[in-house]
């Protein structure tokens, strides 16, 4: 039973020390081992008053500021009523991307702040939007 209790708790504290190896896109895409740098414009989007099941959309600029090519491994929302058009995950030096969204939010009477995380070839390797708004 000793066994058991202790193999059981080194499996379970072996697994919470488990670090995620980066993906490959941040090892090998950059010169001199050096990330690139971003701007994003603006850092949040604003919508006076939403009505509950109307879609609604926004854009916003992501550029690239550094010295090499900048990389858009994913992106994640944390909500089901955004949705994202992105037209490419690569931005050249010196070069801006405009992505559009849509939002249709379902819940009504309340404020709400949703982000949009984006993970770059960047320091730090994430980098976030808001679109918030009031649902009436």
């Amino acid at each position: 039973m000793k066994i058991l209790i202790v193999s059981l708790v080194t499996f379970l504290l072996s697994s919470c020390y488990q670090t995620k190896k980066p993906p490959k896109i941040y090892e090998s895409n950059y010169k001199d081992g050096e990330l690139t740098q971003v701007q994003f414009y603006p850092y949040s989007i604003t919508f006076d008053t939403l009505k509950a099941g109307q879609s609604f959309e926004g854009s916003f600029y992501i550029k690239n500021v550094g010295k090499n090519i900048l990389y858009i491994d994913s992106i994640s929302k944390a909500c089901s009523c955004t949705k994202l058009d992105i037209s490419k995950g690569v931005v050249n030096i010196s070069d801006s991307l405009n992505v559009t969204f849509s939002i249709r939010p379902t819940v009504t009477k309340e404020y709400f702040v949703t982000p949009l995380v984006f993970y770059l070839n960047t320091k730090p390797f994430y980098r976030q939007i808001l679109i918030e708004g009031y649902i009436e």
